[in-house]
């Protein structure tokens, strides 16, 4: 938060900007010790909140924000007044002020009304992005970031913990960026053409990314895993090769960790047939087969490569494909066997 301080008084002035930096992160991008030159600031540095005495020489608090508010700027105000000026502060609830706070500052009192305005300036900000970018704002924010966004982000949505959403993720074999751009706006296409309300489609790039659709209140959706998997996902393999996961969930605010365990259960779609939606209902049903790791295979691959045995290496990987990689093993059997092996023959190679 950005915040610009005009008080006329130096001890004053200075116990502000002593608080402000010693128990927050706010920046201030101004002083001032009059109005004028408060208001020059503020229209100078744009600042998301001024704090201001409510009387100062030449021109006063209140005078200022008028002129402010005449000038149309979104700006928030909290007014510093002592006891005698109380009749003469209510004249701020008028000009939108946040608060007024009494002369001497209480540390416990003043950060408290900083919260409340960085509370409602976020509100306003949230207010000016749409669902979708609002959504992928919450996503990529940190921890505070998210708490800060939370009750805007439900607002804008229409979610509330008791509400059941679903979001699904499909990750593109390929994990070039037009790719998922392109996957994004025919799922869009696709979507509307169904007559599907209440879709959010964001992006994360990258092997672990994806593009992800919420869909808001599903609850009574008992077709929905039908519908997406005959009437979305089929067309987007034309595209790309896709798997598919899918969980539900109650409320936004967990989504990051259902972003997660969406991309756990990805590792369940290289034991079902491609083009299938994998859930935890699903994930559960799957049953692997326990399979012993090949060594002596690898040793006579590892002799045919001595030999320069060419036509026999071949086959012989092809027989530890069909033992291994094709197998019903679990993927993280047939993932580290398979890794296992290659590093073994690069040693080997490397040797030579």
């Amino acid at each position: 938060m950005r915040i610009v301080i005009a008080e006329d008084e130096p001890k004053s002035r200075e116990g502000l900007i002593n608080i402000i930096h010693r128990f927050t992160d706010y920046e201030i991008v101004g002083v001032a010790d009059d109005g004028i030159e408060g208001l020059e600031l503020v229209l100078k540095m744009k600042p998301d909140l001024v704090i201001s005495d409510i009387k100062m020489p030449g021109l006063d608090g209140l005078g200022m924000l008028e002129k402010i508010k005449e000038k149309q700027m979104d700006v928030q105000a909290v007014l510093l007044t002592g006891y005698s000026e109380f009749e003469y502060a209510r004249k701020a609830l008028r000009l939108q002020v946040v608060e007024y706070i009494l002369k001497p500052l209480e540390i416990d009192q003043f950060l408290s009304v900083l919260k409340k305005v960085e509370g409602k300036i976020e509100k306003q900000n949230a207010r000016r992005l749409t669902p979708n970018q609002l959504l992928r704002s919450y996503v990529y924010g940190n921890k505070s970031e998210r708490e800060r966004m939370l009750p805007a982000l439900e607002e804008s949505l229409g979610i509330n913990d008791r509400v059941e959403s679903t979001v699904i993720l499909i990750r593109p074999q390929s994990i070039a960026r037009e790719t998922y751009e392109e996957i994004q706006k025919y799922l869009r296409g696709l979507l509307d053409a169904l007559c599907m309300e209440n879709y959010y489609i964001f992006i994360r790039y990258g092997e672990d990314g994806g593009v992800y659709l919420l869909l808001v209140d599903t609850e009574r959706n008992r077709n929905l895993k039908m519908i997406l998997s005959t009437r979305v996902l089929p067309p987007l393999q034309e595209i790309s090769s896709c798997v598919c996961s899918m969980v539900k969930m109650k409320g936004i605010r967990d989504i990051n960790q259902i972003i997660d365990k969406l991309g756990d259960l990805v590792k369940y779609s290289f034991s079902i047939p491609e083009g299938k939606i994998i859930d935890w209902e699903t994930a559960q049903t799957i049953t692997y087969e326990k399979i012993e790791y090949p060594s002596a295979l690898e040793n006579e691959m590892i002799q045919c490569i001595r030999a320069g045995k060419k036509e026999k290496f071949f086959d012989m990987g092809k027989e530890f494909a069909d033992h291994v990689i094709e197998s019903n093993a679990s993927p993280e059997s047939i993932r580290d066997y398979t890794i296992r092996l290659v590093l073994g023959l690069i040693r080997v190679l490397g040797e030579i």
